[in-house]
């Protein structure tokens, strides 16, 4: 088993439930390897250097491809994320590696979803190029025969993107944004990896699996279970979604990314748990990692 991005905030959590299953990993880390970790061989590389990663699939009958570069200059993007992706999956290929499983982002449908797409309904259009490049990996990834993973938002200790965000926002406003009524598709890290490594030693077919709960949640539900969760107190004051725009938009905050928030934006992930056979959460937990996480954000806000 090959891995990227095991050190990262999904990748970890794959790393964790590949341990847990007892399958040897080999781990593409950028930095010296550091402790060593039982089951678990580590190599130095980076995939913009193509060189680097014969060492990594050596052996390997599979590979879980969990690592992007999520910021916000076009090149890395470009060189990590596209070309990267295709590095690896030359150098998997040479190595007689049998199946790949890229761990992608709902973020490549650019907005469209509206509610209960299937994964052969929703609408591919990334909106940035960020994912547009996260889009070209995905088409690097399908062609090679490999099965594409696409969460929404992701939840739990280490997140920064979703509720690592929203909750300092709720905070620094004094108001809940939206009336919380928005349906939204999401998933912890944890059970996220669980699934990324079910699909990784099983043998669902090829192609693109959504991610998520199979119920939506609404947003105000979440972060109400947040709030409880670190003890810090749920603002009762509410803002509309366009005033709680032009308040955070000196600190850099788009409506686009309120609107992942604020309106529904959720899809029908029910081939993922038929393919794998796991039992899907009924609801969404704040485990106490996660709620550690939270309360330490919320304290430097």
């Amino acid at each position: 088993m090959a891995l990227t991005g095991g050190t990262g905030f999904i990748g970890s959590a794959v790393g964790e439930a590949l341990a847990a299953a007892q399958a040897a990993t080999t781990a593409l880390v950028r930095a010296a390897p550091g402790a060593p970790v039982p089951g678990r061989r580590l190599v130095r590389g980076d995939l913009s250097t193509p060189s680097s990663l014969p060492d990594l699939v050596a052996g390997a009958d599979v590979l879980v491809h969990a690592a992007s570069y999520v910021g916000a200059d076009p090149e890395l993007q470009e060189a990590v994320n596209a070309a990267g992706t295709a590095h690896l999956v030359r150098a998997a290929r040479e190595a007689g590696v049998r199946r790949l499983v890229y761990v992608s982002t709902a973020g490549v449908y650019g907005g469209t979803l509206r509610g209960g797409e299937r994964e052969d309904e929703a609408v591919v259009a990334p909106g940035s190029t960020l994912n547009a490049s996260r889009r070209a990996a995905e088409q690097v990834m399908l062609a090679a025969g490999g099965l594409v993973v696409r969460p929404h938002l992701v939840f739990g200790a280490g997140d920064r993107w979703f509720l690592g965000a929203l909750l300092p926002l709720v905070q620094a406003l004094g108001a809940q944004i939206g009336d919380g009524q928005a349906l939204v598709s999401v998933i912890d890290r944890l059970t996220l990896g669980r699934v990324v490594a079910a699909l990784a030693l099983g043998d669902a077919p090829a192609g693109v699996y959504h991610a998520a709960l199979v119920e939506p949640v609404r947003v105000g539900e979440l972060v109400a279970l947040a709030h409880a969760a670190t003890g810090v107190a749920l603002p009762t004051a509410v803002l509309g979604a366009d005033e709680a725009a032009q308040r955070l938009a000196p600190f850099g905050v788009r409506p686009s990314q309120l609107a992942l928030v604020t309106a529904d934006s959720w899809f029908d992930s029910r081939a993922v748990w038929a393919a794998t056979g796991l039992v899907p959460p009924a609801r969404p937990v704040i485990d106490e990692p996660a709620a550690a996480w939270y309360r330490a954000l919320l304290a430097r806000h």
